[in-house]
This record gives C-alpha cells, structure tokens and sequence, in this order.
C-alpha cells in the first residue's frame, strides 16, 4: 500500500506534466481549476467508499479461499486473479454503460469536456461505493488477498491515468500498445460524445477483452472526436457542484 500511495501521485504528476508541455487536444479551460474538480471527486468518492466499505473489504480480502486458493504457485495465483478481476472490472464497466441505474451515476465521469489525467479519478460517489460493494462477492469467489488487490489497483491505476492522459504519442505505438492495455488513442473514442463510440473499448487494465467480446472500436481522426456528453457541456456542468449533480439532471 506504501508503494501505491507513492506510484500513483508520481504517475499522475508525470503525465500532467507531459500533456502540458505536448497535448493532444487543445482544450479551452484552466488547467489547474479543471484538475481540483476530478482531484477532488475522485477523493470524495475514495473517502466515502471507505468509510462504507473498509472493514468488509478487509475481511473479504482476508478470507483468501476462492478459486485461486486452488493454485499452488503464488506467482500463477497472482497472474490468474489479477486476469479474472480485470475481466469482471470489464464487465462491471459495461454494465455501467448499459443499465440505465449505473449509467446515470457513471455519466458523471464521462461528462469530463476536456478530458486528461485526472479525468482517471473523476467518479461520481455513488458510482464508487456501488462499485466497492459489488465487489466483496468478486473477492471472495476468486479467493483475492490484499496483496493482491494492491498490485492490482497499481497496475490499473497507472493504465488508467495513461488512457486518460492528454498525451501526445507516436501513433504506432499507441496501436502496438492497445493490443495489451488500453491506450489514450483507443480510450478516446470512449469518451466521444457518439453513442456508439461511447459504448464501446471498455477494458481497465487489459485491453483484449474488447476483442474478445466485440466491443473495440477504432477511429482514424481521432482529433476530431468531441470528448464529454452533449447534455453536461455547460461552465456549471464543469464544476465539482454540477459533477455532484449530474445523476440528478
């Protein structure tokens, strides 16, 4: 956890800085007031869900006995749950698009209209705490520890803010990277404000279950997309109290 809590501020740091000195788009907003606004949801939600959550989830990850209990090694354990729990956070990821009660919560982060790092840490609370509590069952059916969970949350947290980043990067390498972990190019098309694309590239920390399950999608002019959703485009819309109020509107 003390590695986490030092791998993800410097990967935020690093990538807010690199999309500052090359973007990719070029958005028309103070950078700084944006950056507290997904700063500060992604905190509240984190909070939240922890006040809710902390001592279930600490017993469910200390239970230790679900499929993966199964397999001897420890490094093949390790392999086998972070797959299965990245599979499942791609299933929960498009339930949220595809269920209209998650959605209204999950639309709060895709109403970003300027989309970079830290729009990798702009969830609405209730879609977080929905999050957290659906997944004790998830952690006690495939037998994940917190040690397990950790490396998890590192690794696809990092991918996140990189997906996220406004970065600007060599399209061949953007391509060969997608075919593993979803990448900026790839992620931007989530975040398009065409139904169709929005719906689709829903991976966390692989991005192979897209292919696997039909729903990758691609676009050649990708600094044509429109990023955010038509109806949370206004200055309100952008601000942490209107973020809060999203679900509602």
């Amino acid at each position: 956890m003390d590695i986490k809590t030092f791998i993800l501020p410097l990967t935020l740091i690093v990538l807010f800085v690199y999309e500052t000195a090359a973007p990719f788009y070029h958005f028309n907003v103070n950078r700084f007031r944006h950056g507290i606004v997904n700063i500060g949801a992604g905190f509240l939600s984190f909070l939240l869900a922890t006040v809710f959550f902390y001592y279930l989830v600490m017993s469910a990850l200390a239970i230790d006995k679900g499929f993966s209990s199964l397999i001897p090694s420890d490094v093949f354990k390790l392999i086998f749950a972070v797959i299965l729990f990245d599979l499942w956070m791609y299933i929960w990821h498009r339930m949220n698009h595809e269920i209209s009660f998650f959605w209204r919560f999950h639309k709060a982060h895709h109403s970003d209209t300027a989309m970079d790092v830290t729009t990798g840490l702009r969830f609405h609370p209730v879609e977080l705490i929905l999050s957290t509590g659906i997944r004790l069952p998830i952690y006690m059916l495939l037998g994940i520890n917190v040690y397990i969970i950790a490396i998890y949350e590192i690794l696809s947290g990092v991918v996140i803010f990189f997906h996220h980043s406004n970065i600007s990067l060599k399209q061949k390498l953007d391509d060969v990277l997608s075919f593993v972990i979803p990448t900026p190019r790839m992620h931007r098309v989530h975040h398009s404000h065409f139904v169709k694309e929005t719906n689709s590239n829903y991976g966390t920390l692989f991005s192979f279950w897209d292919r696997i399950f039909g729903t990758f999608n691609s676009r050649s002019d990708i600094e044509n997309i429109k990023i955010g959703l038509e109806n949370y485009r206004t200055d309100y819309d952008q601000t942490f109290t209107g973020f809060l109020k999203t679900p509602f509107n």
